[in-house]
Formats: C-alpha cells, structure tokens, sequence
C-alpha cells in the first residue's frame, strides 16, 4: 500500500497570518482597558483630594463657630482683630485663632502649642468682623485689636472665611451670635 502524499490540506492550525491579527487585537483591546483605568483611577484621586479640601475647610470653620459661639461675655474678644479671635474654649483656656503666613490658619492654646487648622486659606478675602449691639460694625484695619472697651460692646461675631486649593474654592460665611450674650451683661454680684 501506498501512503498518502503530505498535504497541507489536512493540517489543522494558525497561520502566522491570524496569530499577527490576533496579538494586535489583544493589545488593542488592552491598550483602551489600561487607558480607561488610568483614567478612572486618576478621576477617584481627584475626587478624594477635593474632599480632603473640604473636609479640611468644613471642620476648620465649624471649630472657629463653635467656640465663637461659646463665649460667656465679650470680654473674651479682647485684643481680637480682622485676622484673629481669642476665646475661651470649654475647659476655661484661652485660645487664639489667626490668619498666619500667605494661606495658614492656626490655633493656639494657652500652653502656647501651636496647631496648623488649615494651609489653604485665602487670606485676601478672608476676616473676622466684630458687631455691637446696635449692629453696628466695630471698624479695625488690619493691624489693629480690640481694646478692652471695644471688646466689652462686642456681642456679634461675624466669621467670612475663604478657602483655595489649586482651581477649587469654598467659602463660609457666618454671624455668631454667643448663646450667652442673649442673657446681657454679667452683673457684679455674679461673681
């Protein structure tokens, strides 16, 4: 018997052809899914740095309008000024709030540690203003304070903080009213 003649006909396979084809493809189709996560992970970065911003923003504020608001008597805002507020927190210290450097915003205890609040804050349009209680505005330029007596006719606290970071922006702005000024004055006999 006589075997068959080799025939390419009967092989079965790739041709170099189509594996070509297919190799491209696949990088193609791999090319567009690493682009798209590049993408997608580049889109959750940004997103996470903004809320990093705000949150940083929000709890920077919310800490200046809660011990604003708790303020026994206006004395406290002694020596305060448009970048600046002094206050008494809860445990009975003095603390300092002001605008530091070109974007900084820092509280300091009476132990005299300093922390960092914020470092995106746009100190241009960014201030403290204080109101008496005919509501009108206590006028102070930039260097100055509150004297004691200025202080003391102090019973509104107006808080327009502005924060920047890269092309985003917020700002917070809010009259403070102490809950205990609504009771006047601290007589004498108090003490």
């Amino acid at each position: 018997m006589m075997k068959k003649p080799f025939s390419i006909k009967n092989q079965t396979g790739f041709t170099l052809i189509e594996m070509v084809l297919v190799i491209l493809a696949i990088g193609i189709i791999g090319t567009m899914a690493a682009a798209m996560l590049g993408q997608g992970a580049d889109i959750y970065k940004e997103t996470v740095y903004r809320q990093s911003f705000l949150s940083q923003a929000r709890s920077t504020f919310w800490r200046m309008s809660r011990e604003g608001g708790l303020q026994r008597n206006s004395d406290n805002f002694n020596l305060s000024g448009p970048i600046n507020f002094y206050a008494i927190n809860a445990k009975n210290e003095t603390v300092q709030f002001a605008f530091s450097g070109l974007s900084g915003l820092n509280y300091t205890a009476t132990s005299g540690t300093t922390y960092p609040l914020s470092n995106q804050l746009n100190p241009n349009s960014s201030r403290i203003r204080y109101f008496n209680e005919s509501l009108g505005e206590i006028s102070l330029s930039t260097g100055q304070t509150l004297t004691e007596t200025r202080a003391d006719s102090v019973r509104l606290l107006y808080l327009d903080i502005s924060f920047k970071q890269d092309d985003d922006s917020v700002r917070f702005s809010s009259f403070i009213y102490p809950q205990n000024f609504r009771f006047g004055k601290k007589m004498s006999y108090h003490d």
